[in-house]
């Protein structure tokens, strides 16, 4: 659906928005276009939306 490149100037690195079941389609597009243009492995993960910044009651931490 759409990417973002991010920390360009320390390398970089994109944020890709992708159906689920295009994935690993597109980790596999993206690893093989990188290594042929730059001679380099990249590397790439997936992962999903988590619940992000929010208030957390002080009564929910447990401190060890």
């Amino acid at each position: 659906y759409g990417s973002r490149l991010t920390g360009g100037g320390f390398g970089g690195c994109t944020v890709t928005l992708v159906a689920r079941e295009n994935a690993s389609g597109l980790v596999s597009h993206v690893k093989a276009e990188y290594k042929s243009k730059t001679g380099k492995e990249c590397f790439c993960f997936e992962t999903g939306p988590a619940m992000g910044a929010h208030v957390l009651a002080m009564d929910d931490v447990k401190l060890s």
